[in-house]
């Protein structure tokens, strides 16, 4: 983690570290965005042995193509995990899903 937060400061587009509310706890996620700003979106969901930083090089082709991208450490997962989430069946992935799609609305991602 403190390797990918060094790369966050220098990154261009700019990743922005973020955490989720959802039911299941804390969900640890990245966005990023291209510079002149994105209607619509990719949402990253790593499988259950790799993080969410493995999908950077994704996040910025979707952001190369004028989408935005959040990536998202499920819950019980990765840093997720060590924030408290924890997976709990389908109800801790519907909440992890809804809690994502709030957030890229709230930024005017559809």
């Amino acid at each position: 983690m403190a390797a990918f937060e060094q790369v966050t400061l220098q990154a261009s587009p700019p990743i922005a570290r973020v955490t989720l509310p959802a039911a299941a706890g804390a969900i640890a996620a990245f966005f990023v965005s291209p510079p002149q700003g994105a209607t619509s979106a990719v949402l990253l969901l790593p499988g259950n042995d790799e993080p969410k930083e493995w999908m950077l090089p994704t996040a910025r082709a979707a952001a190369g193509r004028g989408l935005a991208a959040l990536a998202v450490d499920l819950p019980g997962y990765g840093e997720s995990g060590l924030l408290g989430s924890r997976f709990t069946g389908a109800d801790a992935l519907a909440g992890c899903a809804a809690s994502a799609i709030a957030f890229l609305r709230d930024r005017g991602v559809t």
